[in-house]
């Protein structure tokens, strides 16, 4: 039903993406820190700034976990905001479903979202469709996107059926009536599908091909979705759309990033000066402030030494010599098996403790992990310049090495976040230098 030359952005990613942005783990960890200086007292109060955060980096409520839920500020932001809801309800649908899964229930696009993944891992969800079946009809697009996706006949009838009867009341049901009949008039539909800016934004390209273009000085858009006109081909004004996007630069730069405008030298000076001209962002003040600075003094490129070498092929060869070295030097001969979990241990409360929701591959196996080397104990070689986090590999192995009760040890040269060096006191990992002499190995 949606154009293929339409996309939604949920939020602005272009500002975490760019290559080289040294400077996000640390913005990162601030966050973090502040959150969680308010998790020991359920009633102390989380920064608006800081929560808001959340509406543009709802992955953080991966390295936080469900007990964030239990500071009352973060839980009533989270159950009043659809998108940091799903984010977390897919990381640990058991811990949270019970609390937060109603405030998700009138948002069809995080409906779908949660469906999708419930139904790539193979999980259950608690609540039937049944439970979110007003939410899909209502917001009309995304249940009949779902019904066509799962062939369910009644859904899209009913949504046919609701739309029809709507058509003069809901911008929902008016979009959804003129995508679904086209030789109906768009005229009588107009003003009310103005009233809501995604379903106008999914009906640019309908009103352009009847002769009435939606110009944005029409609507009182918000930043988000002026930027989504300003992407549009079928967009009347996008300098106005711009213009409006301007309010939020995280909106700004994820135009400017999606024109591919930036690969321009002097597009891009002139870009940065603008920006930095602006008011500092309410909420991501310090990120747009990386950000700015890796944009004009991006990292080196680093060529490999030999021209002809066959570019990733030889790297990830010289990345395995140079593992082969270290574990030669430590005495530990390399593992070449992949672990997987048992189901029964997927369902066990330890594994959902360390390690979360579990994760499938393509063709339904469960996800595993190789271990470095199992001599002895366990070892697991990390180096490069990034900082180290409890990623799932690590959180998986870490498992793996309780249920055995043998130790995981971790060489690294990286930076070591302060997450993983609780995580480390908590489960007992080892956490080493590399061997000195050795030269170092970039993953």
């Amino acid at each position: 039903m949606l154009p293929p030359h339409y996309k939604l952005i949920p939020y602005p990613k272009a500002i975490w993406v760019d290559s080289g942005n040294y400077w996000k783990s640390n913005f990162d960890e601030n966050v973090l820190k502040n959150i969680r200086k308010s998790l020991n007292n359920t009633n102390k109060p989380v920064s608006d700034k800081t929560l808001n955060i959340l509406n543009y980096r709802p992955d953080l409520l991966k390295r936080i976990g469900p007990h964030c839920l239990n500071n009352k500020s973060i839980n009533d932001f989270i159950v009043t905001h659809p998108r940091p809801a799903v984010t977390l309800l897919k990381c640990f649908y058991e811990e949270t479903s019970h609390e937060i899964e109603h405030s998700i229930s009138n948002s069809g696009e995080n409906i779908i979202e949660l469906i999708s993944w419930a139904k790539l891992n193979h999980r259950s969800l608690k609540n039937t469709e049944s439970f979110y079946r007003t939410g899909l009809v209502i917001d009309s697009y995304w249940g009949y996107h779902l019904g066509t996706e799962t062939n369910n006949l009644d859904l899209i009838s009913e949504i046919k059926e609701w739309s029809a009867d709507e058509r003069y009341t809901r911008s929902s049901a008016a979009a959804l009536f003129l995508e679904l009949n086209k030789d109906e008039p768009t005229h009588p539909y107009r003003e009310l599908i103005l009233q809501n800016q995604f379903y106008t934004y999914l009906s640019l390209s309908r009103f352009a091909q009847s002769g009435y273009p939606v110009d944005p000085v029409e609507l009182n858009l918000s930043p988000k979705w002026a930027a989504h006109f300003a992407l549009s081909p079928d967009c009347k004004n996008q300098s106005a759309c711009k213009t409006i996007a301007a309010q939020d630069s995280a909106w700004l730069i994820e135009i400017a990033h999606n024109n591919h405008s930036l690969l321009e030298s002097d597009y891009r000076t002139r870009f940065i000066d603008e920006i930095r001209s602006m008011q500092c962002h309410p909420y991501l003040d310090e990120a747009i402030d990386g950000y700015l600075e890796t944009l004009e003094n991006p990292l080196p490129t680093i060529f490999p030494a030999k021209p002809n070498a066959p570019g990733m092929l030889q790297a990830l060869t010289d990345g395995r010599e140079a593992e082969e070295r270290i574990l030669k030097d430590l005495n530990l001969g390399k593992n070449k098996i992949i672990w997987r979990p048992t189901q029964e241990q997927i369902e066990s409360p330890l594994f959902k403790k360390i390690v979360g929701v579990c994760q499938y591959t393509k063709q339904g196996i469960h996800k595993g992990t190789v271990l470095d080397s199992t001599d002895g104990g366990y070892t697991e070689i990390k180096s490069g310049s990034s900082m180290i986090y409890p990623t799932r590999q690590i959180r998986l192995q870490t498992f793996k090495a309780t249920i055995d009760e043998k130790t995981l040890t971790i060489y690294t040269d990286r930076p070591i976040s302060d997450e993983l060096k609780r995580w480390s006191k908590t489960y007992g990992v080892k956490l080493m230098p590399l061997p000195k002499q050795l030269p170092l190995l970039s993953l």
